[in-house]
């Protein structure tokens, strides 16, 4: 189930981790579940060793490293990660690579949607443009959540991820309509021209703000109201090591909540 779950995750787009409550108190762990859909709307996806490659969480006192209670055996649809500390704390997973294939018209269709441009033009230039798109695809996901009043620096924390999308100030302390910026890096560098979404689901109404990056990595984003938002972003690169892929493509996404 969960890796058919990852295989349909290449064409529903979307896959994102949520917390039960993005406030917990100290001493209370948090219920993390996993999506995959579209337009902020998914189906569920088990927690496994199939699909998950590392699951780290970060707070002021350090990193902890959760792979170990991943299950062996059938996926768990929901994973508990201890509150122990007052603070900001950050929840990194990884998935392991999975492959896709798509018609030459879907693929070049995805390209445009997610900003890959220069990906749609490499095909045309090389003769490829009508030929399948072999792809292989990870998801680098994280999410914030803070215990308690106070703030710390572990909002900005980087975790190495492949592709990481990296708040500039503390989503949780930022009132919404004021301006919040972000930072994507690609292999622990700025990331310049990448299609940067921020979305939002209320009342059933789905909000789409669609950035792009500066020669920093950098974007300006100012969320018209509060509540649950989510942050995403796909790069795409050569294979280069795969005679069974074309292209390796990164999926990242951050999601975190803004009062009032």
């Amino acid at each position: 189930m969960a890796l058919m779950a990852v295989h349909l995750a290449a064409q529903a787009h979307e896959f994102w981790m949520l917390p039960d409550r993005f406030s917990p108190a100290v001493g209370t762990p948090v219920s993390l579940t996993l999506a995959v859909g579209e337009n902020f709307y998914g189906d569920p996806v088990g927690f496994s060793r199939d699909l998950v490659a590392s699951l780290r969480s970060y707070n002021a006192a350090g990193v902890t490293d959760l792979g170990a209670r991943i299950p062996a055996g059938a996926p768990t649809g929901t994973f508990n990660v201890p509150i122990t500390r007052a603070g900001t704390q950050l929840i990194a997973m990884d998935s392991h690579p999975s492959r896709i294939t798509l018609s030459a018209d879907k693929f070049h269709a995805y390209l445009r949607e997610e900003g890959l441009d220069f990906i749609a033009r490499a095909r045309e230039a090389s003769g490829t443009a009508t030929t399948p798109g072999r792809e292989r695809y990870r998801r680098n996901v994280k999410v914030l959540v803070q215990a308690g009043a106070q703030s710390d620096a572990t909002f900005s924390r980087r975790t190495g991820q492949m592709l990481e999308i990296v708040p500039m100030a503390d989503p949780h302390v930022q009132v919404s309509r004021k301006p919040l910026a972000f930072q994507v890096f690609f292999d622990s560098k700025p990331l310049h021209g990448a299609l940067l979404k921020f979305w939002s689901k209320d009342h059933g109404q789905v909000t789409i703000v669609r950035t792009v990056t500066d020669a920093d990595g950098k974007v300006q984003f100012t969320p018209p109201w509060p509540g649950t938002w989510m942050a995403s972003v796909v790069h795409m690169v050569p294979a280069r090591d795969s005679r069974e892929d074309d292209w390796d493509s990164y999926w990242g996404n951050l999601t975190f909540a803004l009062r009032n």
